[in-house]
C-alpha cells in the first residue's frame, strides 16, 4: 500500500505539470503577437479619411462637424470595423461620421424627396486598393430619392499621408443613371 500512495502524487503531478506548461506557452504565444497595425486597416482608414475630410471642407460655411453617413459601395461590400473606428476618431473635429447598416437610417423626407438627414451627406465609400499608388475610389454622393453623383478621387501616399491629387472628376450623373435604367 505504500507503494501505492507513493507512486499516486507524482502521477497527480505529470498531468498538473503539462496544465501548467500548456498555460505557460499559451501565455508566451500571445505576448508573441505583432503589436503592428494591419495594413489593410490603416491604408483603408487614411484614404477614406482623406475623402470624408475633403466633403467636410467643401460645406465649410457650417462650424459644425458635418454629418457623414457611410455605407459600403458594391453588392457584399463592407467596411471593416477597425476602419470605422480609425475613420471617426481621424475625422472628428470636422466630420460626425456614422456608418449605416440599412440606408433609410441616413435618410428623411424633406417636401416629399428623401434627402440625407440632419444636413448632412450620404456617402458609398467603395473598397480600397491595398496594391495601387496612386489609389483611385468611385464614390457615390447620394443627392435626392435614388439619384447618387459619382465623384472619382485620385489619392497618393505623401509624407503626411494620403492626399487627394487634384478635385474629384464626376463620373456618373443622376441622367447617366435614369439612361442606364431605360436601357435595362
Amino acid at each position: 500500500m505504500s507503494t501505492a500512495r507513493a507512486s499516486s502524487p507524482q502521477r497527480r503531478r505529470g498531468p498538473r505539470w503539462c496544465l501548467v506548461a500548456a498555460a505557460l506557452g499559451s501565455a508566451l504565444s500571445a505576448c508573441g503577437e505583432d503589436p503592428r497595425p494591419d495594413p489593410v486597416t490603416d491604408r483603408s482608414a487614411a484614404v477614406y479619411t482623406a475623402i470624408v475630410t475633403w466633403f467636410a471642407a467643401s460645406q465649410a460655411d457650417d462650424p459644425e462637424p458635418l454629418p457623414v453617413f457611410v455605407e459600403p459601395r458594391g453588392d457584399g461590400a463592407t467596411i471593416p470595423l477597425g476602419v470605422q473606428t480609425d475613420l471617426i476618431a481621424a475625422v472628428a473635429d470636422v466630420a460626425d461620421v456614422r456608418f449605416i447598416d440599412v440606408r433609410d437610417e441616413a435618410l428623411a423626407d424633406v417636401d416629399g424627396h428623401l434627402v440625407a438627414a440632419d444636413d448632412g451627406v450620404l456617402l458609398r465609400l467603395p473598397p480600397v486598393d491595398q496594391m495601387a499608388d496612386p489609389v483611385l475610389a468611385d464614390v457615390d454622393l447620394h443627392l435626392s430619392d435614388e439619384q447618387f453623383l459619382t465623384l472619382r478621387f485620385e489619392l497618393e501616399r505623401g509624407a503626411d499621408g494620403w492626399r487627394l491629387l487634384g478635385s474629384p472628376e464626376q463620373i456618373a450623373t443622376p441622367e447617366d443613371q435614369d439612361a442606364a435604367s431605360d436601357d435595362g
